[in-house]
């Protein structure tokens, strides 16, 4: 499984490592065979090409390198680079992400394959039953503009210092310091500190895990409806705890996102809300963030034709989701019931909209709530 879709390129080794946090989605077995994905991609490059590109930017005489090599092969294995472990001459351990020769090509040919994709599924749409919703090839847009961002790795340095400044406030989020200076990072070499803190599987306790997923549910929100600066990969491979200090460390910082005052504002009401139960606020955010359109449409069942409600609208809109999560499997509490139910029921009845904002948002608290169950399954993120 993870080889199929490791050969599928980047995108879909991105849809694994997402899948592999959530196991009520996929399974377990599923679920476990696909953490393989977080550090140990197997779809490696080889050592040959990796000293090839540290030579084009380095140059061709290895004793002028900025960095003595700890290990001859990679420590860790991603879908646009791998990780080898070094030492600066100032003794200081470092890891160096050298970026896949051919990465540049496989984005382009999955965006190109994606947008196809769509182009096609819309053209049915709009010949079975009429499609309008036309947010769709922006969304595409929007994800595959995060990922051709992951292919500069000085935007990814610069990225995890303002990400580590934006949280200095909580006082436990750290992030590995990049190694800026000569020009030795570079587009498709990055060095940055080495850290030895500990996966989420690798924690001794219980009680140390609980501590981390609670530290990165608040890590992450405080970046939503705070700062509004999203690192939008947290997978358990990205994520290390330093229990000695009870240090949170995020790594990888190619995907991020950023989200507008307005938003995050509401994004805060829409929090306060669902933890209330208040759902006649929740589906008034909803609207707002552009969830669902203005005026609000409504159908029978699939197939009927599509009503303007008045302005009872998002009202009713607000019975049928408190119905629905009442039915849910963990649906009082549990972000991806709540994504399910959107989804899957009301989605049939009211024309939803996926604003090309929110797909990476969504990515991120889909994930870590996979992360914060195998710490405690009754964690309510």
């Amino acid at each position: 499984l993870c080889s199929r879709l490791s050969a599928l390129g980047p995108v879909a080794t991105k849809v694994g490592q997402t899948l592999s946090q959530r196991p009520d989605m996929v399974g377990e077995e599923a679920a476990e065979a696909l953490q393989s994905l977080q550090s140990q991609n197997t779809q490696r490059f080889s050592n040959a090409d990796a000293l090839h590109l540290l030579e084009k930017d380095w140059g061709k005489d290895r004793s002028l390198w900025p960095v003595r090599f700890l290990s001859i092969e990679p420590v860790a294995v991603a879908s646009l680079g791998q990780v080898y472990k070094g030492e600066l001459e100032d003794g200081r351990q470092v890891a160096v992400k050298i970026q896949r020769p051919d990465a540049l090509k496989s984005c382009a040919l999955d965006f190109a394959c994606f947008a196809l994709a769509l182009a096609a599924l819309e053209a049915y749409w709009r010949w079975k039953n009429g499609f309008d919703n036309g947010d769709l090839s922006q969304v595409v847009d929007m994800v595959a503009q995060g990922i051709f961002q992951e292919l500069d790795y000085r935007l990814e340095a610069q990225n995890a210092i303002e990400f580590e400044s934006s949280l200095n406030f909580l006082g436990f989020v750290s992030v590995p310091k990049p190694i800026l200076e000569d020009n030795t990072t570079t587009r498709q070499i990055l060095i940055t500190e080495w850290c030895d803190g500990k996966r989420l599987d690798e924690l001794d306790s219980a009680a140390e895990k609980r501590a981390m997923a609670r530290r990165a549910v608040t890590a992450c929100t405080a970046s939503l409806v705070l700062t509004g600066f999203n690192h939008c990969d947290p997978h358990q491979g990205n994520i290390l705890y330093i229990p000695q200090n009870k240090e949170l460390v995020f790594l990888d910082f190619g995907l991020v996102s950023r989200v507008d005052p307005y938003v995050m504002e509401q994004f805060a009401t829409g929090i306060r809300a669902c933890v209330a139960g208040d759902y006649d606020t929740l589906a008034s955010v909803f609207q707002s963030v552009g969830f669902l359109g203005t005026p609000l449409q409504y159908r029978e069942h699939v197939g009927a034709k599509w009503q303007i409600l008045g302005r009872d609208g998002v009202k009713q809109f607000a019975t049928d989701l408190r119905r629905a999560m009442a039915r849910a499997d963990g649906g009082t509490q549990r972000f991806g019931a709540l994504a399910n139910v959107l989804g899957r029921d009301l989605g049939k009845q009211y024309k939803m909209f996926t604003p090309p904002y929110c797909i990476l948002l969504t990515r991120t608290f889909l994930t870590l709530e996979g992360i914060c169950a195998r710490a405690d399954p009754d964690f309510n993120i």
